[in-house]
């Protein structure tokens, strides 16, 4: 599929048809946290061959372990969740994936 920003959206209501109101000010944490993200981004690069190697999952996702609060560290707040400070928009994850497409 042509990378283009009506085709991202086009390409996640067909996936995620669950009335969410994509646009590009849609964050995308709202469908899913952790390891759902990963494989959101994974169908993505397959689907627009984009590469994600360098992007900074991190940053906009929580992984699975930090998922997990019924750890003894979480149960007993030894251990706080880490926040996440930035979103991930529909338009932030189009232009990353601008600068990272694959070559044909």
């Amino acid at each position: 599929m042509e990378l283009t920003l009506e085709n991202l959206i086009l390409y996640l209501e067909k996936e995620y048809p669950y009335n969410f109101n994509f646009s590009p000010q849609f964050i995308l944490r709202e469908i899913d946290d952790g390891i759902g993200a990963f494989d959101i981004l994974e169908n993505i690069a397959k689907e627009f061959n984009v590469s994600f190697e360098n992007f900074d999952f991190n940053q906009y996702f929580l992984n699975e372990s930090e998922l997990n609060t019924l750890t003894w560290k979480a149960i007993f707040k030894r251990e706080k969740q880490r926040t996440i400070e930035k979103e991930l928009t529909i338009q932030k994850l189009y232009d990353y994936m601008l600068c990272n497409k694959k070559s044909p």
